[in-house]
């Protein structure tokens, strides 16, 4: 049961799904993939600020010597260290997705496309469902 979702849930970003994606769904699948190299960026740069930050305390509250320094150096230290180790493989796994959906999709929608899809919308002034098709031009 584990293996059989670990596997679906990484099947989003096979080369294979990107390829049969839609524009739309291309476009979704980029800004996920920015938005996690923007959180692995900001975490990779918070961590090691927070990780010096925090013995930067930690070594001169050995000279003063109140117990509020101890405290909070006591948190920016783990904060910092997780923060730099949850980072990293976000940035890295973002880029890469990134490269990965920019490849694809300059490489499918290069030139005009046409395409016809089935869409329906509500219609206020009749206060009902209508059908249609719409058709998208990508250039």
């Amino acid at each position: 049961m584990l293996l059989a979702f670990i596997c679906q849930s990484q099947g989003v970003y096979s080369k294979q799904k990107l390829e049969k994606a839609s524009q739309e769904d291309l476009n979704l699948y980029l800004n996920k993939a920015k938005k996690t190299r923007k959180t692995g960026t900001i975490m990779t740069i918070v961590g090691p600020i927070a990780f010096v930050g925090g013995g930067a305390l930690l070594m001169d509250s050995f000279h003063m010597g109140p117990e509020a320094e101890i405290t909070a150096a006591e948190i920016l230290i783990p904060v910092g260290f997780f923060s730099t180790v949850v980072g990293l493989p976000l940035l890295i796994t973002g880029s890469s997705r990134v490269k990965k959906i920019n490849r694809i999709k300059n490489a499918k929608f290069n030139g005009v496309t046409m395409e016809f899809a089935p869409c329906n919308f509500y219609n206020c002034q009749a206060h009902n469902q209508q059908y249609g098709v719409t058709f998208r031009v990508s250039f």
